[in-house]
């Protein structure tokens, strides 16, 4: 069951069907972390398929597959946003993020094959 908070801010495993209306935010700390690149995959497709776009999602993550399909991606570092943005807009504005920038250094780091994969992605989902 999802983990929630309460108005005194004590936390506890509370199913969101038991108070009748579905949540309008679903924070997920690394849904996917401990599994397979397939297990992940049809993950993120239930994810979508129960949530939609009727609830905002925010999901952290290190793995760039898990949330490349995100409608926006923020880029921490040092406990501050790098970048914030769509993933396309991340990998292909050189204007505003150059051609250096944090996101498109972490997907170009996973090899050019993977960094294909991402970018491809990216651009579907833009369109």
């Amino acid at each position: 069951t999802p983990q929630t908070i309460d108005s005194n801010g004590a936390t506890g495993n509370k199913s969101y069907h038991n108070h009748g209306t579905p949540p309008k935010i679903v924070i997920m700390d690394e849904p996917t972390a401990n599994i397979d690149s397939q297990t992940d995959d049809r993950i993120q497709a239930v994810i979508q398929q129960v949530f939609g776009s009727s609830v905002t999602v925010i999901t952290i993550a290190h793995r760039l597959n898990t949330i490349i399909e995100s409608d926006k991606i923020m880029v921490l570092a040092h406990g501050t946003v790098g970048e914030f943005d769509t993933p396309h807009a991340l990998l292909t504005d050189t204007v505003q993020y150059g051609p250096t920038g944090m996101f498109r250094g972490m997907v170009d780091a996973l090899g050019e094959t993977a960094a294909v994969r991402l970018e491809t992605a990216a651009m579907k989902k833009d369109l």
